[in-house]
Order: C-alpha cells, then sequence, then structure tokens
C-alpha cells in the first residue's frame, strides 16, 4: 500500500482576500480526487483558489509537478494556473517534510456558463505516491441588476415611515406612493387630501398590502400635511393684510401733509 506523502487543503480566496473559515479543507490520500465548487463568477470579473499542498512524509523530500487541465468545452481563457512557478520550471524545488506549497488556480469567464479544470498533481521521483487531481467547476453569470434602495412613503414633505410598495395591476400607478402624489396633487380644499388618502388606505388594507399600523401612520400624515398646509396659507394671508394696511397708512400720512 502506497504511503500517504500529500495532504491538500483548498481555501478559496476571492479579489486576493483570504476567508480563515473557508481554510480548513479536506485531506487527500493517494487516489483520491477532491471535487471544488468555486461558484458563480460575475462575467468580466474573477475569483481565485489557492490550494495549500502540504508533504505529510516523515523525512522525505518530494518534488511535485502541477499540471492545469480544462475541459473541451471551456474557452482556454477561462481557467489559468496563475503560480508559483514549480518543476519543471524550477527543477530543483523540493518539500521537505511539514512544508506547504500554496499555488493558485483563477476563473474569469467572458461568457454565461458552466466550466470545468483539472489540477494533476504529480510527485516526481516518488514511487510511493500516486498522483492526485483536484477538480474545479466554476460557473459564469450576468452581473445582477442592481435593486433599488427602498424609499418610505412621503406625504405633503413629512416622511412616514411606511416603506413605498408596488401598487396591483388594476390600479393605474407604479407605487402606493405615486398614488398618494396624485392625491396632493389634485386637493383642491381643506380636507380633501386627506379623504383621498383615507379611502386609498382602507383598500389597500383589505387587499392586505399594508397593514392596520401602517393605515393610521398614512392618515395621520395626511391629517398634519394639511394642517401644515393651513397654516402656511394664514401666515401668507396675514404677510398680504399687514402690507396692504401698512400701504394704506403711508398713504394718509402723505395727504395729511
Amino acid at each position: 500500500m502506497a504511503m500517504r506523502m500529500l495532504t491538500i487543503f483548498v481555501a478559496l480566496i476571492v479579489s486576493g482576500m483570504f476567508f480563515p473559515d473557508l481554510a480548513r479543507g479536506a485531506g487527500l490520500s493517494v487516489n483520491t480526487e477532491v471535487n471544488v465548487d468555486v461558484g458563480n463568477v460575475v462575467v468580466g470579473e474573477e475569483k481565485i483558489t489557492s490550494v495549500g499542498i502540504t508533504n505529510e512524509s516523515n523525512n522525505n523530500e518530494l518534488k511535485i509537478w502541477l499540471a492545469l487541465n480544462k475541459d473541451a468545452a471551456c474557452p482556454e481563457e477561462y481557467f489559468m494556473y496563475t503560480g508559483p512557478n514549480i518543476y519543471p520550471d524550477n527543477p530543483d524545488l523540493q518539500f521537505k517534510s511539514g512544508d506547504t506549497l500554496n499555488v493558485k488556480v483563477t476563473f474569469k469567464p467572458s461568457a454565461v456558463g458552466e466550466c470545468k479544470a483539472f489540477l494533476q498533481i504529480t510527485p516526481i521521483g516518488s514511487t510511493s505516491v500516486d498522483p492526485v487531481q483536484i477538480n474545479f467547476t466554476a460557473i459564469g453569470i450576468e452581473k445582477p441588476a442592481e435593486t433599488p434602495a427602498n424609499q418610505n412613503i412621503f406625504i405633503g414633505g413629512i416622511d412616514t415611515g411606511v416603506e413605498d410598495r408596488p401598487m396591483n395591476n388594476e390600479y393605474n400607478a407604479s407605487t402606493i406612493g405615486s398614488v398618494i402624489e396624485e392625491c396632493e396633487a389634485t386637493a383642491y380644499n381643506r380636507g380633501h387630501l386627506w379623504r383621498c388618502v383615507s379611502l386609498l388606505t382602507a383598500e389597500l388594507w383589505k387587499e392586505g398590502r399594508i397593514t392596520h399600523q401602517e393605515k393610521r401612520i398614512l392618515r395621520s400624515a395626511a391629517i398634519k400635511a394639511e394642517m401644515r398646509q393651513m397654516v402656511q396659507e394664514m401666515k401668507a394671508s396675514r404677510g398680504l393684510e399687514t402690507s396692504k394696511r401698512s400701504g394704506r397708512s403711508r398713504f394718509w400720512c402723505w395727504w395729511r401733509h
């Protein structure tokens, strides 16, 4: 029986950052294969997989020859062996007992689809250790669409804290907030905004699209918005009356002289 000479630890390194919780890996004996799921990689981006190869023999020095082969369906440039350079580029490099060599394989897809590669680890000059193979599987994917940040519903400039959400197809509007904006735009007298919001929230609550608490918050905000508008109108009206009185006073003083 062949002696156990190599232990291989597989750890993922993404964008040069090492994650210790992924580095526990799996010990390999001779005549053993391991499958590494690289995962999804966005087209045009890259993911690096680091493989640590350790010599666990007692006193034996070991040379290793690494060869990376790709599946026939995988384009040549997708999987790349990215170092370090060892045998035969460095034929004198030997591994002492307990030494570890970290080698890297990079996956960078330019199209969507699954791709496979095989890292063949061949001990040189040792009859007690058979080659070991690591199988890599990776998938190129399209870049996910960015999800817009959730926004709250505003009524009369008041942040209600209620998250805006899509409406049903039966409404001629995209979101609840857009319907309330229409209520504000078409409000022609006091109380109209509140009635519009009240009717809308009653229907949404029945449909289960908002909670009872959210219904109360939206109605309360509509009342506050109307009160704020009323105060602004009163201030504007008082300013106009003051201006008129000030004008009459100046005219009267001029006529007296």
